[in-house]
């Protein structure tokens, strides 16, 4: 028997069980830290829609969430994310989704998994970079 804290465990999720997603609002105050330069101006390198998302957030979070988060104070990307998420348009929401390759989702409801896999910690140090071997690695512990 393999000790539990020896292992870990990934979930397969099908995206057509999920409901209600959009983007998590931790992600929405990373978007904004991460999109804002060190002198607190905006990156010049977003592209248009990018920027009409970057000042709709910055237009909805108020002034003290705006300094906290370009200080990098975690704990206000949920805060701002969350006041963000209760009026941004769904094209917004979408376009981060489809398009900043960061952004995690969050989703309303029970999740059902279809596959559960066991990785060995052991067995890190042999997964690729980008993660591609990992079903190679890795036991299948249960499928539908």
């Amino acid at each position: 028997m393999i000790e539990s804290d020896q292992v870990g465990h990934v979930f397969v999720i099908p995206g057509e069980r999920l409901s209600s997603i959009q983007p998590d609002e931790d992600s929405i105050g990373d978007f904004f830290y991460k999109n804002t330069t060190s002198d607190k101006n905006p990156n010049s390198n977003m592209n248009f829609k990018e920027q009409q998302i970057y000042n709709f957030i910055k237009s909805v979070l108020t002034p003290t969430q705006v300094k906290k988060i370009i200080d990098g104070e975690y704990s206000y990307y949920a805060a701002g994310g969350k006041r963000v998420l209760k009026i941004m348009p769904n094209w917004m929401k979408e376009y981060m989704i489809e398009n900043i390759p960061y952004v995690h989702i969050s989703h309303q409801g029970m999740i059902r998994p279809s596959e559960c896999w066991r990785i060995s910690k052991k067995d890190i140090p042999n997964l690729k970079k980008d993660g591609s071997n990992f079903f190679h690695i890795a036991k299948l512990i249960w499928s539908e």
